[in-house]
């Protein structure tokens, strides 16, 4: 027992110091919850009258705007925002108001979702311990959770779905101890009564998650009836702790839509797409082509699907005829797997299934921890073929967290993450929160604490690797000392398989370092050519014509234009641009804007690609970007000094509109017309993508 408490606080130690490394900038989700509690604090109002929140998340209710989420991150950050705004002349006086904004953020980020999912880390590897005592599958599991899903992103980002999938993960938990396996304990009445609250909470933060509350409660309190007896039947606490946060959550709705019962879901103004705003309660509608789309790309698909970002999830195969074998556990595996089906059929007649700007499916980001509980017992038999699975998740998730979680690319990781990631260009989100800033810089928005520190690429991940090595090792030699210490009795020292293991790690990290190194001495060129890394070139078969022979440094360094040509919203636009230098000199990414206000005018970015170059001038490169509901804007921006095309006329297809959106430094906000550059653009199959 004293091993099992070892690994605990270790766990719970990587797990905070993984999710607080990172902060992703800003962005419409969680500006929208962060102008909430600073219109509570500063102005004792829930609206945002007063204070510029930038974010297309909104609902107007009697002329005033407030988020369209649930009130729960909003309102749980309050006192903790109270107690930093207190600070706030201190800080401004030591540095600036943007830094005081952008330290706000981030330690509220960190004390909202951060400290509670590493919590939400030992609640899981108590959960799995009712199920199957050994420590090194449960460990297994719950890093493989946390560090290798989607997870990982929302532990990061001011977004409700994961301290809402802790919730019912603390409500189940302690149902399933205190009312199935120790009705007779002298506290269960109390933690039952807590499980309610957790569970209440849950649903306080993200509404969908009562589906999850209502399945596993009803499957607890019934399996403990049967089980125990009708003594065992404690309804009433757990009631009790539910109406708490239900009164919360009544009372949040009748100060802003004069209605207990109305939630922010329910009012067709809430969100800016077409197809929510059609049918039914949500845009819910069942149309066999999207539907399978939706089930395609969320579940095999390469823009949402988990089991694509996340190849340690396709143990759930194998898992279940596992957990069908165990005894008494065939009534838990119907209920998951019912909740799990439900949950992705939801999902996929959701006509927002995509999420936005999002890492997987965003919406049904609250059932993976059920997702994993459904693979265990597969673990539990082959725990290191797991851990091989659960290593690769790990890496495609740092990539996609260290880069940007938030994406619109229909291939985030061929198209982005991984030439990014070895490319050392991290924390690529420009958004702010309330910074009054213009420049499109990571050093005002996303980070990660090795930049704060001045190291830059993947030398700025460095720490974590450490924190992941050194945990790692003593997580793993307190798991086997406790596991030899349940079977055979006392043991030390690490297994020579462990230590191969350890060694092998890192090495990873220090060819990490060398790579990185190489690319500093300017020999990226030589390794790209070695690797294929420039997979972004456009063959020249598939060329688009050059039309614009003028090539320049111009005194802005983003140029967008609207795309004209027909698309629809989920199809993939391939961008090609031309290079009018070689190397750096001519080298650009490509970005995406929308136009969340629907004023005609780009506002805000969703994607950008990695830093793309060319062998000689005139070479081309493409992106692919998911498409958005309403208008896209696309084109290029560079570095100082570089060179592009760039003609003061018109477009001479129909493809782009003929006014220019650029800046030189911020948002492209500014326009002119007509211009053109050499840009073509293609809405593809998804087999048609590649060169």
């Amino acid at each position: 027992m004293i091993y099992n408490r070892k690994i605990e606080i270790t766990l719970f130690l990587v797990l905070f110091l993984s999710f607080s490394y990172f902060y992703q900038g800003g962005g419409a989700n969680q500006n929208a919850r962060l102008g909430q509690m600073r219109a509570v604090v500063e102005k004792g109002q829930l609206h945002y009258r007063g204070i510029r929140v930038p974010t297309h998340d909104v609902v107007t209710r009697n002329g005033k705007v407030y988020p369209n989420k649930a009130p729960g991150i909003s309102l749980s950050g309050v006192a903790p925002y109270f107690l930093i705004s207190r600070l706030k002349g201190i800080i401004i006086e030591l540095s600036s108001e943007d830094f005081y904004h952008l330290f706000s953020c981030y330690l509220i980020t960190v004390l909202l979702v951060g400290l509670p999912c590493a919590l939400g880390g030992v609640i899981f590897f108590r959960l799995l311990g009712l199920f199957h005592p050994a420590a090194i599958p449960r460990l297994i599991c719950t890093l493989a959770l946390f560090l290798g899903t989607p997870a990982f992103a929302y532990s990061t980002v001011l977004y409700g779905h994961m301290v809402s999938s802790v919730l019912t993960m603390v409500g189940f938990y302690l149902l399933y101890k205190y009312l199935i396996l120790g009705p007779d304990s002298p506290r269960a009445g109390w933690y039952i009564f807590l499980a309610g609250l957790a569970s209440g909470w849950a649903v306080v933060t993200e509404y969908p998650t009562a589906l999850i509350v209502t399945v596993l409660a009803l499957y607890c309190f019934i399996h403990a009836i049967f089980r125990n007896g009708i003594r065992s039947f404690r309804f009433g606490y757990f009631i009790l702790g539910l109406i708490i946060p239900a009164g919360v959550m009544m009372g949040y709705n009748y100060l802003v839509f004069d209605n207990p019962l109305y939630v922010a879901y329910f009012d067709k103004t809430a969100a800016p797409h077409k197809a929510y705003q059609q049918g039914g309660v949500l845009g819910l509608n069942i149309h066999a082509r999207q539907f399978l789309k939706a089930l395609y790309q969320t579940s095999f698909g390469p823009f949402r699907g988990f089991f694509h970002l996340s190849p340690f999830l396709i143990l759930i195969a194998p898992g279940i005829f596992y957990f069908a074998r165990k005894k008494g556990k065939r009534a838990l595996l119907i209920t998951l797997w019912i909740l799990v089906s439900a949950y992705f059929f939801i999902n996929s007649i959701y006509p927002y299934w995509y999420g936005g700007k999002a890492l997987g499916a965003r919406h049904a980001m609250e059932i993976l921890p059920y997702l994993v509980l459904l693979a265990f017992f597969f673990i539990v038999r082959f725990p290191r073929l797991s851990a091989v699975l659960a290593a690769v998740s790990i890496f495609f998730m740092l990539t996609a967290v260290s880069v940007r979680p938030e994406e619109y690319a229909a291939h985030p990781f061929r198209d982005l993450y991984f030439y990014a990631f070895f490319n050392g260009d991290l924390s690529l989100n420009h958004e702010t929160t309330f910074q009054t800033n213009a420049v499109i810089s990571s050093s005002y928005n996303a980070f990660n604490l090795g930049e704060v520190a001045g190291m830059k690429g993947q030398l700025s991940l460095i720490p974590l690797y450490l924190i992941w090595l050194i945990g790692g090792v003593f997580m793993f030699n307190y798991s086997r000392k406790e596991d030899n210490n349940r079977v055979t009795g006392p043991a030390g020292g690490t297994s020579p398989g462990l230590q191969k293991v350890l060694i092998g790690l890192l090495i990873a990290v220090l060819i990490v370092g060398v790579l990185n190194l190489l690319y500093q001495l300017q020999l990226k060129s030589y390794l790209e050519e070695m690797s294929g890394a420039g997979e972004f070139r456009v063959s020249s078969a598939q060329a688009p014509p050059s039309r614009v022979q003028a090539r320049t440094s111009p005194g802005h360094r983003i140029q967008i234009w609207e795309v004209t040509k027909p698309y629809s919203a989920g199809e993939v636009l391939k961008v090609k641009v031309q290079h009018a230098d070689s190397g750096k000199e001519g080298g650009f990414y490509i970005v995406a804007y929308g136009d969340k206000n629907n004023d005609g005018k780009p506002d805000i970015e969703l994607g950008k690609s990695p830093f793309l170059t060319a062998r000689s001038a005139g070479d081309w490169s493409y992106w692919t970007v998911s498409a958005p509901e309403g208008r896209i804007f696309v084109g290029d921006t560079w570095n100082e000094g570089a060179r592009v095309f760039f003609d003061r006329k018109g477009w001479s297809g129909k493809d782009f509109s003929s006014t220019m959106y650029y800046s030189t430094s911020g948002a492209p906000i500014l326009s002119t017309g007509p211009r053109s550059t050499n840009m073509a653009v293609e809405v593809v199959e998804e087999e048609e993508v590649s060169e």
